[in-house]
This record gives C-alpha cells, structure tokens and sequence, in this order.
C-alpha cells in the first residue's frame, strides 16, 4: 500500500489514501463475490456431504490461485531507487529532547544553544 504514496507532495497524500483504501475495498468485495459463485457452481447437484465438501475443495484451490497470482504480479512493482535504500543524503536536524537545547543523535548539547539567552533553559 505504501507505493500508492511514493511520489506524492504532502497535500496529495489525503486523496491517495481515499482512493486506496476504495480499490482495496472494492478489490476484496469482488475477489469474495467471485469466490462465491465458484462455491456455489460447484455445489450445484451435490446431494452428499461429500460433494459438498469437494465443492468447498475447489473453491478453495481458485482461492490459493488468486493469491499465487497476486503473488506473482507483485513482483513486476517497481523496487526501491539506491537513494531510498542508503538513506537520505541531508544531514539529520538535531533531536529536541525536553525543554532544553538541541541535542544531536549521541546526545550531546549544540554548544551555539547552550547560554544565559536560551529562551528553552
């Protein structure tokens, strides 16, 4: 779902996660719907809980065939760029830690913040 994201500004981010969140609605909707009238082809006739129960087999191996397929498509996304893997390449913002001065990510105090004047001491 993430990839519905990659790319977008900030203010985009709200329509993507609609539209997302519709097709993943709408996509388990119709694989349920599709699973059900398999079900229900296969059942028609059955008239022991044998057949029934080949009925609920069946559906069952169209159901692991959908997912191997999605499996599969899966794989053509696109992958991550070098740059995303290693990470961004800016130099990190001090942390704030409390109310006192910024702090880098070992902890220790930026000297230009430490002082009589520092309104967060």
């Amino acid at each position: 779902m993430a990839l519905a994201f990659r790319g977008l500004d900030r203010a985009e981010i709200a329509d993507a996660s609609i539209i997302s969140r519709i097709a993943s609605q709408v996509g388990g909707s119709f694989g349920a719907a599709a699973l059900t009238v398999i079900l229900a082809g296969a059942a028609t006739g059955a008239h022991s809980a044998a057949a029934a129960s080949g009925a609920f087999q069946q559906s069952f191996w169209w159901a692991v065939g959908f997912a191997a397929a999605g499996a599969l498509l899966s794989l053509l996304l696109p992958g991550r760029t070098p740059e995303e893997l290693t990470g961004p390449t800016r130099p990190q913002r001090p942390l704030r830690l409390g109310h006192g001065p910024a702090r880098d990510a070992a902890g220790l105090a930026d000297a230009g913040e430490i002082g009589e004047d520092d309104p967060d001491r």
